[in-house]
């Protein structure tokens, strides 16, 4: 059985997504049918995509999963910033005919909304990119 290969881009800056990291290799395990073959950390969620691009142009990716953090500000940029985020991930999705998982948290996500979240997401996040084991029912 050949294993899903899986590639991470993470936006560490806010430390809710170093845990989720750690929770999406542990997701990865358990799970028993994929390996993570790729892992880049970018400086912010801006720079998601397009590490998500090269990243997808690589025959040892089969998808790729983001990570970040959008935390709630003063102004109305982290909306901004989503909104050319998310629909960049997904017209990548359709473009290289791979799953993109959406893994970033927000906008608008208090500090305390991130921290609570971040293993649930990281968790979900990694079942909708790898999917169940071939041949399960689930």
């Amino acid at each position: 059985m050949e294993r899903f290969k899986l590639g991470i881009v993470a936006a560490p800056y806010h430390p809710a997504v170093r845990r989720m990291m750690a929770f999406v290799e542990g997701a990865v395990r358990a799970a028993g049918h994929a390996e993570l073959t790729a892992v880049a950390e970018v400086a912010g969620s801006f720079e998601i995509p397009l590490a998500v691009k090269q990243m997808l142009k690589h025959r040892g990716v089969d998808g790729v999963i983001t990570l970040g953090a959008i935390e709630r500000g003063e102004t109305g940029h982290g909306v901004a910033l989503a909104n050319a985020i998310f629909p960049a991930l997904i017209g990548l999705g359709l473009e290289f005919e791979k799953p993109v998982g959406l893994g970033i948290i927000g906008p608008n996500a208090t500090r305390e909304q991130i921290d609570s979240r971040a293993e649930r997401v990281a968790t979900e996040v990694v079942q909708a990119v790898i999917g169940p084991p071939p041949g399960s029912t689930s």
